[in-house]
C-alpha cells in the first residue's frame, strides 16, 4: 500500500507483483479501475469468459482505465508489477459462470 486504504472512502494507491502466467478470472469493479504497468506485461481481455487469445498486451509504462461494471480478465507475461489507483471503497466482484450439467444416457 502506497497511500490510503482501498477498503475505505478516499483515494488509494497500491502495487502488486505477480509471477509469470498469473491469471485473474473475469470480474468487475463497482468503481472505475485505473492501472499503470510498472514492469512486465499485463494482458487485458474484456467479457464474461476468460480467453487468453483475445487479450490486449499492455507493456511496461502503459496506463489503462475502464469504467465501473466493465467485465474483464487478466493474465501476465513475465513477473509483472502493476499499480492500482482510485477512490475507495474498491473491490473485485468475480463473475460466477453457471455450472455445466452433463447428463449421460445409457
Amino acid at each position: 500500500m502506497l497511500e490510503g486504504d482501498p477498503n475505505k472512502p478516499g483515494p488509494f494507491v497500491f502495487r502488486v507483483k505477480v509471477p509469470d502466467g498469473y491469471k485473474i478470472p473475469p470480474h468487475t469493479h463497482p468503481k472505475p479501475e485505473r492501472v499503470t504497468v510498472i514492469s512486465g506485461t499485463f494482458n487485458l481481455g474484456m467479457g464474461e469468459k476468460f480467453d487468453a487469445t483475445t487479450t490486449e498486451a499492455l507493456p511496461t509504462g502503459t496506463y489503462g482505465t475502464w469504467p465501473a461494471g466493465k467485465k474483464h480478465y487478466v493474465w501476465v507475461k513475465d513477473e509483472t508489477v502493476v499499480q492500482f489507483h482510485g477512490d475507495g471503497p474498491w473491490e473485485i466482484v468475480y463473475l460466477m459462470v453457471p455450472a455445466t450439467v452433463v447428463t449421460s444416457v445409457g
